[in-house]
């Protein structure tokens, strides 16, 4: 019995680029799928042996669409490894950032970089199903691995921001640097109340320039129906680039999947055999002549949506109006949709504020006696 599951993803697409991946001449490619897995299998079958491990591949030669499969339909914990990997070299690759934007001021890039997020927030919010239902409908579709976390705690998405933060600034951004929080506690009725005020909510990657520095952050979004990104739905990515020059501009591309996964590792690994063969020294690495501060989260400005549970008597939104006003937090809007048992459910969106007021202003109602809970916190494009 075999005790290690290793995705060897490295190796099989090596595998394509010795068989079909990289190579022009047709005359060697196999007449079907069935024929290339064939001539494969049995080499598959001695690296199991030798590690002692499964393996499982899935790759295609995009130019033929000849396919090479082996145990393709097993789940494997680390399929998604190579994503953030696979971001930061479309940007190079396409050079986007480097090449066509290599004399823009860029200060500001904002998008959609998973997938797996992306499909279960659409689902949600046009299908009504919860958050477990969702996440279960994207395991089963193969978007999400038997262990999301990467995915819905946005660890991948962070990931993926800072490798753009880099290129984009010309200044090193780490994982570390990220400011992250996932799509868990993302519930039905937030869903319900982002339609309210004309919204849907996103797992979003932001990282923004200015004099003081990089804001680099990844977290659930409200953002306006008519913003681009905001119709970006099920697995497909957008990002927004905003420079000086150009203004505006959005990249987009189904981002989860076999397919594309395959399709991009795939070139990235032909780049890199090109430079081996071509013997190549001066592959591109980050443009980081630059040291700019990241900024802690608490320095940014945001836009907060907060859902909380009070007391329904008198006095109790003057007491709560106060605090934001004694904590400098300005209050945009304010609903009140429910209330049942003594309990009343308040919706309040605030202006941009600094993310240390707001914080202030959070602990401040938490140890009021009349706030019985905070049920969601969320910014606000």
């Amino acid at each position: 019995m075999k005790h290690n599951k290793i995705t060897i993803s490295i190796l099989m697409i090596f595998v394509i680029l010795l068989s079909v991946g990289c190579s022009n001449k047709q005359e060697n490619i196999p007449d079907s799928n069935e024929n290339v897995n064939a001539d494969y299998d049995f080499l598959f079958q001695e690296l199991e042996e030798k590690y002692d491990a499964t393996l499982g591949i899935y790759a295609l030669d995009t130019e033929t669409n000849k396919e090479i499969s082996y145990n393709a339909d097993e789940r494997f914990a680390y399929c998604s490894t190579y994503k953030a990997l696979a971001a930061g070299a479309i940007l190079e690759k396409y050079s986007i950032l480097k090449q066509s934007m290599s004399s823009e001021n860029i200060t500001e890039i904002m998008g959609i970089v998973n997938g797996t997020t992306n499909y279960i927030l659409t689902r949600m919010t046009q299908s009504g199903l919860s958050y477990d239902e969702a996440l279960k409908e994207a395991t089963d579709l193969g978007y999400a691995e038997a262990d999301p976390t990467a995915d819905v705690d946005g660890l991948d998405a962070g990931r993926k921001i800072a490798i753009m933060a880099s290129i984009a600034f010309h200044s090193r951004v780490t994982f570390s640097d990220v400011y992250i929080e996932g799509i868990r506690n993302i519930t039905a009725k937030d869903i319900f109340y982002a339609k309210e005020f004309n919204s849907v909510i996103k797992l979003v990657g932001i990282a923004r320039k200015d004099e003081d520095g990089i804001e680099v952050k990844v977290l659930p979004i409200l953002i306006p129906q008519d913003h681009p990104l905001a119709t970006v739905n099920d697995s497909f990515n957008a990002v927004f680039v905003h420079g000086t020059a150009s203004d505006d501009t959005m990249y987009y591309g189904r981002g989860a999947g076999k397919r594309p996964t395959a399709s991009a590792v795939t070139g990235d690994l032909c780049t890199v055999a090109r430079h081996i063969v071509e013997k190549h020294s001066n592959l591109h690495v980050c443009s980081c002549y630059k040291e700019l501060p990241v900024k802690n989260i608490q320095d940014t400005y945001s836009r907060f949506f907060l859902r909380l549970q009070v007391a329904d008597r008198p006095g109790v939104l003057a007491n709560i109006t106060s605090v934001f006003g004694t904590s400098q937090v300005s209050i945009a809007q304010i609903i009140q949709k429910s209330r049942q048992n003594g309990n009343a459910e308040l919706v309040i969106i605030t202006d941009e504020v600094k993310e240390l007021y707001f914080t202030d202003a959070l602990n401040i109602l938490k140890r009021l006696s009349i706030v019985n809970s905070i049920s969601s916190l969320i910014r606000v494009y």
